[in-house]
């Protein structure tokens, strides 16, 4: 079960990656998100790196189809979002939520890096 402080953080969350502020993530929401990490990093269209941080934002709503059965799911509410994120990051045995941490912070990596060194830049 989730602690109120992890409530809270996950809930800000949800909020950043709800684009377009309609109380729902869907995947257009990553979709904008890819949109402004390309603006704010100067990512060439089409380019590799644009490429394959639109395959991350596909990956991430196929694994939130896949906890939820739901093929053709449209958008999550706050709930389903907390209830996915737990089920990833807090219910698993370590080296499972380790994994999935570390996938995450390659996401990051990755949008992140404008030169390709390894390192938020």
């Amino acid at each position: 079960m989730l602690a109120d402080y992890q409530i809270e953080k996950l809930t800000h969350l949800f909020h950043i990656l709800d684009f377009d502020h309609n109380s729902l993530i869907e995947k257009s929401d990553f979709e904008g998100i890819t949109e402004n990490i390309e603006i704010f990093t100067g990512i060439v269209q089409e380019s590799d790196r644009l490429l394959g941080l639109k395959k991350q934002g596909e990956l991430i709503w196929q694994k939130i189809m896949d906890y939820f059965d739901n093929p053709n799911l449209a958008a999550i509410n706050l709930e389903q979002w907390l209830s996915f994120i737990e089920h990833h990051f807090y219910l698993p045995e370590k080296a499972i939520i380790d994994r999935n941490i570390q996938t995450l912070v390659d996401h990051i990596r990755i949008a992140f890096d404008k030169d390709k060194d390894l390192r938020i830049s």
